[in-house]
């Protein structure tokens, strides 16, 4: 009988074997693109980027010379048109715009925050005429703001830190503060969140804001300012031990349907495995995130600059712009 029980037992190891090299393979098994966004046209802005910047209100905008006493504010339209103006504070020797710190409306008005070198040290927000001939400075010490949008309703929307006067003691994370066009400060709110203080990604649109946390968790607010819906990001950030995979948020877009799409650069560190580019867009009702297809093929590598409208705005060389349709 001991031949018959190891042939028994044989045969349900390789039945089980068969199971699990499926499994495997079903579970390695790339999800199919539900959506293809069309390619309407690409256009090269004047100069190289040296700090990322960012779309909104129909116009890509950056600045150049940061941490100087007069960084340059740029602006490039869909043609690749520019234009610059010099952003300076009174006796501040030295300005530091935050990453994606410079945002415009679709007014032309611009938006920055920062922090100058003064004595003692400040932190600030500024409104900028469309026609540069103006601009409204307010400061905001001992709040430092880390992330601006201009919501649908004109009101300037950041978050950010809280700490004690001296910068000594922190006080709150993921503090939102809304200001009117005047710099008044309109609503002050600690959210919960896991964020702590690094490089985010506030957007908005035409009914909400939406906020995008380095701890890969999305956020979105009603113009008022209440929270209306939270989200997980896509699965598979990295945040792990060095040797494991790597997945790196390059950019994040809200347009004015309220589509989300995060684009999302995969580093395998696993040998004969590419790196990738994933777009991705949320479903909300399934709380999932699914691949984007483009119809001119998927770069190398690209990060998500912002929406015009409902057209995507790409970057996947420095200094270019790509537009995509998505409806």
């Amino acid at each position: 009988m001991k031949p018959a029980i190891d042939c028994l037992f044989i045969a349900r190891l390789g039945i089980l074997v068969l199971l699990c090299t499926s499994a495997a393979d079903s579970q390695s098994q790339q999800v199919e693109p539900k959506r293809t966004f069309t390619h309407e046209h690409t256009a090269l802005s004047y100069s190289v980027w040296l700090e990322v910047p960012r779309w909104d209100g129909g116009l890509l905008v950056g600045y150049l010379g940061n941490s100087s006493k007069g960084p340059l504010i740029y602006t490039i339209d869909r043609e690749g048109r520019s234009n610059d103006t010099l952003f300076t504070l009174d006796n501040a020797p030295v300005i530091s715009i935050e990453n994606f710190g410079a945002v415009a409306a679709p007014s032309g008005e611009i938006a920055v925050i920062g922090a100058a070198y003064t004595s003692p040290l400040t932190a600030f927000i500024a409104r900028i005429a469309p026609d540069y001939k103006r601009q409204i400075v307010t400061q905001v010490w001992p709040y430092h703001p880390k992330a601006v949008t201009f919501a649908s309703d004109g009101t300037l929307w950041t978050v950010g830190y809280l700490t004690d006067e001296a910068n000594t003691r922190l006080i709150a994370y993921n503090v939102l503060r809304r200001f009117d066009a005047s710099g008044n400060l309109l609503t002050s709110v600690n959210l919960r969140a896991r964020s702590r203080g690094g490089i985010t990604y506030l957007r908005a649109s035409r009914d909400r804001v939406g906020w995008f946390t380095e701890k890969n968790e999305y956020l979105e607010f009603s113009l008022d300012g209440a929270e209306r819906g939270r989200y997980e990001g896509p699965p598979g950030l990295y945040d792990g031990p060095p040797g494991d995979d790597q997945y790196q948020i390059t950019g994040v877009a809200l347009s004015d349907a309220d589509e989300v799409v995060v684009t999302r650069f995969s580093v395998k560190q696993r040998p004969g495995v590419q790196d990738k580019l994933e777009i991705l867009l949320l479903d909300r009702n399934a709380r999932k995130w699914i691949p984007v297809a483009l119809s001119n093929g998927t770069p190398e590598w690209a990060q998500a600059l912002g929406f015009d409208g409902t057209t995507l705005v790409l970057s996947s060389h420095n200094g270019e712009l790509s537009f995509f349709e998505t409806k």
